[in-house]
């Protein structure tokens, strides 16, 4: 989906606080796995930078790690949160639950069409989370968007932002359009 599909108006990312699944260095996709107390804390320092902005409401994916940073967050915020499917992380098929020792097969995923067994082809994930942000996005209101690393993914691609390697766990950022594209903000 060309970024011109993608409404220009300012937007709020948190990825998902800390698993054990992160912190072993495991692919988690779509396999639900919850925070652990590192991220919960993580999420709970993230409420700080997230008090007073101008966000309307919180729309998470469904996997709990990600519900849960939402709604840690949100007991602050005191917002409207819902979950969309549109936001669950890529299906990373017989990946899942694989060390990243194994080789970092997400960049031949990104830029080379290779798919594993029972994943998501990038173009299908892609199609995926640019279609849920232009829905959030013609919506009214500023969504904080709650979601997962590789959700940031096609959306980086997408609004040409430069990010190097993966959004930091439950560290909030701030998406805007620019007279020259898209920027964004670490909060």
């Amino acid at each position: 989906m060309p970024s011109a599909m993608i409404p220009s108006k300012p937007f709020y990312y948190l990825r998902h606080g800390q698993t054990d699944w992160n912190r072993d260095l495991r692919w988690q996709g779509q396999t639900d796995v919850p925070l652990n107390d590192t991220g919960r804390q993580q999420a709970e320092d993230a409420q700080k930078c997230l008090v007073g902005l101008p966000i309307t409401h919180l729309v998470s994916s469904p996997l709990s790690r990600a519900r849960e940073t939402a709604d840690i967050v949100n007991a602050v915020l005191g917002l409207p949160i819902t979950d969309h499917p549109g936001l669950m992380e890529v299906g990373f098929g017989v990946m899942e639950g694989s060390h990243h020792s194994l080789g970092d097969y997400t960049n031949r995923w990104r830029t080379e069409g290779y798919t594993p067994d029972g994943a998501e082809s990038f173009a299908v994930f892609t199609d995926r989370v640019l279609t849920t942000l232009a829905q959030l996005l013609h919506a009214d209101g500023t969504p904080l968007i709650v979601a997962h690393g590789g959700v940031f993914w096609p959306i980086q691609d997408a609004l040409g932002l430069a990010v190097n390697g993966n959004l930091p766990n439950a560290r909030p950022v701030m998406v805007y359009p620019t007279e020259q594209g898209w920027d964004w903000a670490t909060l």
